[in-house]
């Protein structure tokens, strides 16, 4: 199995302070807290929004692929 440290990583999701004041009335360090506390939340939602947008990228790209290969539609009648 691969060591992990030598993994490509794609579409890395990082968040800040200053995200959480964006929609909240907090401090620096009290958004800095949050986040702290909400972290795994945060990051299980990400992944699971991660997934759906994969499958809904490559079914959307499956489906341009068969376009692709089939040609343009027919315009005769």
């Amino acid at each position: 199995m691969a060591d992990p440290t030598d993994l490509v990583t794609y579409a890395t999701v990082t968040w800040q302070a200053g995200d959480v004041q964006t929609i909240a009335v907090f401090t620096t360090k009290r958004a800095e807290e949050w986040l702290a506390h909400n972290a795994k939340y945060i990051q299980e939602a990400m992944v699971q929004a991660g997934w759906a947008a994969m499958e809904t990228l490559l079914a959307e790209g499956n489906h341009l692929i068969t376009q692709l290969r089939r040609g343009p539609p027919s315009t005769s009648p």
